[in-house]
């Protein structure tokens, strides 16, 4: 019956009905199928293979579709409107491409004027993210980018806000550290835009304090990081501000070092940069700034479709130990030699850069917004060099050092610090660049011409190609600060909904031998009962992920010391494994009730011997129903891990995995690179760890209750020693994938697994 399918198509269309026949030839006869006007299709009848039976086949469908009375009509179209009112403005009529803009800027403690927003923040976008440092009056900040907004778009918009800080400078503070989302009303009202009802319920995991030390009190928030999490559609963001340490207190080291140079006269040498102490706090906030409800100990960039990390982050034109005034004249010269080429970034406009199916979603194309933007080098290679060879950032995001997975657009525009308050850069010849550069401070020290202001992104593994950027410059516009605001034009392309479509069931698990030959270990976290209790989600199925080891190799020796490695007390080691994230999970609310229903039951059974069982037992005893498991490394590597879990089709999905030590395993020596310490940079050998380096035993199949605990990662202390995260297709065939391990944006190593994910079977969930 395949094989006669159809080899050509005709289309006939039926005025009198309103209908169009469509009709496919076969090998053994004509079928003739109409879409009438209220999108029903209708097979009318079955003929001969011949001209003449085309024409009478065509006529019959004609007749057929004429034959439905108004009022079946008038029926199909009222149950095809019910079905379109059911659904979402946005799955009716939804942007397939979402033009984004993200700025930072350190105010340093003055407040910008209401008619600089217009150079600096263009009009014409969904979504208006805005980071500041030094902010001395937030709210009035707030106050005027809503009125510049509404004003220009003739729209109204939200806000959601953030920050950290305070306004006692007498106490060492600088304003505020904040981050500001500004939404189109609409998109909030139609359900495209979403914040987490319970954004502020854990305040603090959203923040992180990189200040002056409070002994005790840890530290103050007058350097640090803030940052939220929210969805448009279907497409998870998470953006994150901060102002890293600065190079303030290096005047009298910088003294030191000049009075020790050779001859007279010498021009100083640049100050050293506070690089470690620059790492440090950004890896802190990578690894602790926890942006979800549950984030199981992964850092924010593993659970987020897409992440910005934006601010000042303080990293110095130094790295070549070039002096304030080389740099400035290095700088210069780009700009005398490029004078010819000078162009102005251009604003994208509607067509062709920004494309979307909603033309009110399209940014406005201003001329003066054009003009008030730093001067773009057309030839940017010079300018490009320059940042490569001297900048401390470009260094680490090239090595691979910090902020693994991160990018940064190319950088066109000259260095946004530090500037003289009033003055613009609008001119190419050197006086120029002296009139808006200050190369000293009130101090003594000296300050190299840098760009500590920068915009950083990311994307899960599978959506790197979905975001483009459309423009990276700053505004000269502003010049009430010691900084110029640099902003990103981004356009995003959005994750799919899920197809309305049920995974058919999968194979016998005898197809899904364990090629390793060891024991299987299997988790089940939706059963027949667990689908009852969930909430009723159309389309979800019940899916089957499968992992097996291969093998994991460390970027620097694990241990040097013979009979001392990391893994010589393999049973303190553990894989813990995310599935689905959290951004992925439909379930997210469900689970957590329906652990603490199973509890509840468990308890009132008498569970624990006499009704008097502890939290510990209760998830060694009940079936696991989070999305979050453990399993020793032992059982992993000798058996791999299967668990089921309900969820909703697509066409990808990913899986978060760490790997980390118990705190109490003796066997753990610190390390010669950062593995352990997560700070490292030996330049010891590379090691790789084969299963059978595990010390792996063939002891007898586990419990599916005793591979592991839901709650283990966060209900015990331990060492992170890597995680990362990987894509999987639900095409139930098994691949091979590469995760790379970091902490807190530092590469560590790579983890070789198998992999596959397959539905188990149609389980349309039901109250």
């Amino acid at each position: 019956m395949a094989s006669a399918m159809a080899h050509a198509t005709t289309v006939a269309t039926a005025s009198s009905t309103g209908s169009t026949a469509f009709t496919n030839s076969t090998r053994s006869g004509r079928q003739a199928f109409f879409a009438t006007a209220d999108g029903m299709f209708m097979r009318a009848s079955t003929l001969t293979g011949n001209s003449a039976a085309a024409s009478t086949s065509t006529s019959a469908a004609a007749a057929a579709a004429a034959a439905v009375t108004a009022s079946q009509q008038q029926q199909r179209r009222l149950s095809l409107a019910r079905a379109m009112a059911r659904k979402p403005s946005y799955e009716r009529k939804r942007p397939r491409k979402l033009p984004l803009f993200v700025s930072t800027f350190n105010m340093g403690e003055q407040n910008v004027r209401a008619s600089e927003l217009a150079s600096w923040i263009p009009l014409g976008y969904q979504v208006y993210v805005i980071g500041v440092q030094e902010c001395m009056d937030l709210a009035d900040l707030q106050a005027k980018i809503h009125h510049h907004l509404v004003v220009g778009s003739q729209c109204k918009f939200v806000h959601y806000s953030r920050e950290i800080g305070k306004r006692a400078t007498a106490l060492g503070y600088h304003g505020y550290i904040a981050l500001t989302v500004f939404v189109r009303e609409s998109a909030v009202l139609d359900g495209r835009f979403q914040m987490p009802l319970r954004q502020s319920a854990n305040k603090s995991a959203q923040e992180v304090y990189r200040g002056k030390s409070l002994l005790v009190f840890g530290r103050a928030a007058n350097k640090g990081a803030v940052g939220m999490a929210l969805r448009f559609e279907h497409t998870s963001f998470a953006f994150v501000t901060c102002h890293l340490a600065s190079d303030s207190s290096a005047a009298a080291r910088l003294s030191k070092r000049n009075r020790s140079r050779d001859g007279a006269g010498a021009t100083p040498l640049a100050p050293p940069s506070k690089l470690e102490r620059r790492n440090q706090d950004a890896m802190q906030i990578l690894q602790q700034l926890y942006l979800d409800d549950e984030d199981f100990g992964f850092g924010f960039p593993l659970l987020h479709h897409h992440s910005f990390i934006l601010g000042d982050f303080n990293y110095r034109m130094t790295r070549r130990g070039a002096s304030p005034h080389e740099m400035l004249d290095l700088f210069a010269r780009v700009g005398a030699a490029m004078a010819s080429t000078i162009d102005v970034v251009p604003l994208p406009s509607s067509p062709p850069s920004v494309h979307s199916s909603d033309e009110t979603d399209s940014p406005t194309n201003s001329y003066g917004f054009q003009q008030c933007l730093t001067p773009k080098i057309e030839r940017a290679a010079t300018v490009a060099a320059l940042v490569g060879e001297h900048d401390e950032l470009r260094t680490l995001l090239d090595s691979k050092q910090l902020f693994y997975g991160f990018e940064e657009p190319a950088i066109t525009f000259f260095p946004t610090f530090r500037r003289v308050r009033g003055e613009r850069l609008d001119s190419d010849s050197a006086r120029s660049f002296e009139r808006n550069y200050t190369l000293t401070t009130s101090k003594g020290g000296y300050r190299v011409p840098s760009y500590t202001d920068r915009v950083l992104h990311s994307a899960l593994p599978g959506s790197e190609n979905s975001v483009e950027c459309i423009a990276y410059s700053s505004c000269e516009a502003v010049t009430t600060s010691d900084h110029k605001p640099v902003f990103g034009l981004f356009q995003v392309t959005l994750n799919e909904p899920p197809p309305p479509v049920e995974i058919a069931n999968a194979g016998e698990e005898s197809v899904w031998t364990n090629s390793g030959g060891g024991n299987l270990n299997i988790l089940s976290s939706a059963t027949a009962t667990n689908a009852a209790r969930m909430k009723d989600v159309p389309g979800a199925c019940e899916m089957q992920l499968k992992i097996d080891f291969r093998s994991v190799h460390w970027m620097d020796a694990i241990d040097s010391q013979p009979g001392s490695t990391l893994f010589d007390r393999a049973e303190d080691i553990e894989f813990g494994f995310l599935f689905p994230i959290p951004c992925e999970d439909v379930f997210s609310q469900q689970r957590k009730l329906h652990e603490v229903a199973e509890q509840l039951t468990w308890l009132d059974s008498g569970g624990g011997g006499g009704g008097g069982g502890t939290s510990a037992e209760f998830a060694a005893t009940v079936t696991p129903t989070s999305n979050f498991h453990t399993v020793k490394w032992n059982k992993f590597v000798e058996g791999g891990l299967r668990y089921n879990t309900m969820a909703k089709p697509s066409s990808k999905k990913h899986v978060a995995v760490l790997i980390r030590a118990q705190s109490r395993a003796r066997g753990l020596s610190r390390t010669a690179s950062g593995t352990a310490a997560a700070l490292g940079g030996g330049a010891a050998p590379a090691g790789t760890v084969p299963p059978t380096a595990a010390g792996v035993g063939a002891g007898a199949s586990p419990s599916p209750r005793e591979v592991g605990s839901t709650r283990a990662l966060k209900a015990s202390g331990g060492q992170i020693l890597g995680q990362g995260t990987f894509c999987v297709a639900t095409s139930g065939r098994k691949s091979d994938t590469s995760i790379s391990l970091t902490v807190g944006g530092k590469l560590l190593g790579r983890l070789q697994l198998q992999v596959a994910l397959q539905g188990v079977r149609e389980a349309a969930m039901r109250r």
